[in-house]
């Protein structure tokens, strides 16, 4: 199970991505494609691929089967780490029910931050620090966006005020500025 932000900002099961076609192996049901994974622990590639060719009359090559067993190999710790973080919320929530989403967040930037530092998993850092970049500049972005807004708005205010106090405006613009208030 792979996590994602749900509605209120909390992490939530994701749906598996839906499996190519061509995937051989990863279109298999998930109690054979643990035995593959389980085989290959104790085997070579090759020794796999026969297996997979005697026992399941399954050919592949080796790309294939290394492909395979680096992506299932992935999505067995990222279930592993998303289990983690699942227990880490809940234990934070239980300490502390006041606790923002935003607060719940960092803490687990900064779960998959150490996790990466402690691989030595510079790429993965990087990549977290590249997404937390991002969402402080969208944030940012969203807010320069409503303060346009809200400064756009009392200037428009101020204009259909000056225009009902007798300005010189006409019916026509004092009722083009009200339209334009009620869109924003």
């Amino acid at each position: 199970m792979i996590l994602m932000k749900s509605k209120n900002n909390l992490p939530g099961p994701k749906p598996p991505r839906k499996v190519r076609s061509d995937a051989i192996l990863r279109g298999l049901p998930e109690n054979q494609q643990d035995e593959i994974a389980l085989f290959a622990q104790h085997h070579s590639l090759k020794n796999t691929i026969s297996w997979l060719l005697e026992t399941k009359q399954i050919g592949v090559t080796v790309r294939t089967v290394s492909r395979f067993l680096a992506q299932y190999r992935m999505s067995q710790q990222f279930e592993r780490n998303a289990a983690v973080v699942e227990l880490a919320v809940i234990c934070m929530k239980e300490q502390d029910p006041t606790l923002t989403p935003e607060v719940i967040h960092q803490a687990g930037q900064h779960f998959f931050s150490g996790l990466a530092m402690s691989k030595e998993d510079a790429e993965i850092w990087n990549i977290t620090r590249q997404i937390e970049l991002k969402r402080a500049k969208l944030d940012l972005d969203l807010q320069r966006y409503h303060d346009q807004v809200r400064e756009r708005r009392a200037k428009l205010k101020q204009d259909l005020q000056a225009a009902k106090g007798g300005a010189g405006i006409s019916p026509e613009t004092i009722s083009q500025i009200e339209h334009e208030l009620n869109l924003m």
